[in-house]
């Protein structure tokens, strides 16, 4: 990746999203250069983002309420701080799901002032981007390798296309006694709860299939 001052990168989807977001994100992070780079994300994916700091020690990660919020005054804050800080380039990782998401987002990137725009012109409605990768909202083409298309248009060149965490030292010795627990057979990893309400599934449902795994297939469940 050339250097070309600062850089914001924006993954402001949820928990999937960015760690769908992780192949093309490790790729940037990782490549050789000075380029001074920051992601911006939403404040409950923060802790995701914090394993690329393995890449690079300077990297900066901001977490925000923001989004979401139909305020526009948040937004024009938040665009008015980020133009502050002087970015060459602007990074958007996320789909434009709609005409008003792309209104919306049009006006956001060009508060930012930044000289470089790259993202994904979703439908056509990418309009703010002065570098953008063409697609269809509703295509069979996976969401990884969608931003890792992102990630090319800086001419990066993306290994690893599975979503990969690193273990940090405090976790560790739960991921190796994790580790020895799966040697010893499957394991059904079980994570109750959402963001939101619509998408929550009941306790008890998570009850009966932990049961089902344990007493049917054998299986531990974490």
């Amino acid at each position: 990746m050339d250097s070309k001052g600062r850089l914001l990168i924006l993954e402001l989807g949820g928990i999937g999203d960015v760690v769908m977001a992780l192949p093309a994100l490790s790729a940037i992070v990782g490549a050789p250069g000075d380029t001074r780079i920051k992601i911006l994300v939403v404040e409950r994916t923060a802790s995701i983002v914090e394993q690329l700091r393995h890449y690079r020690r300077d990297l900066e990660i901001e977490g925000t309420d923001v989004y979401g919020r139909k305020d526009p005054l948040e937004w024009f804050r938040l665009a008015r701080r980020l133009r502050r800080e002087g970015y060459e380039r602007v990074i958007d990782m996320s789909a434009v799901e709609g005409f008003w998401a792309g209104i919306r987002r049009f006006i956001f990137l060009k508060a930012l002032s930044a000289p470089e725009i790259i993202g994904r012109n979703t439908g056509g409605l990418g309009w703010a981007y002065t570098k953008s990768v063409y697609e269809e909202l509703t295509s069979k083409e996976h969401e990884v390798e969608r931003k890792i298309k992102v990630a090319k248009l800086l001419g990066i060149e993306v290994e690893e296309r599975r979503p990969r965490f690193i273990t940090v030292p405090h976790h560790r010795g739960w991921a190796e006694a994790f580790l020895a627990d799966l040697s010893r057979g499957p394991i059904l990893g079980v994570n109750p709860g959402a963001y939101r309400p619509s998408r929550m599934w009941r306790w008890e449902r998570f009850r009966c299939i932990a049961l089902w795994a344990v007493r049917e297939l054998g299986m531990g469940v974490v």
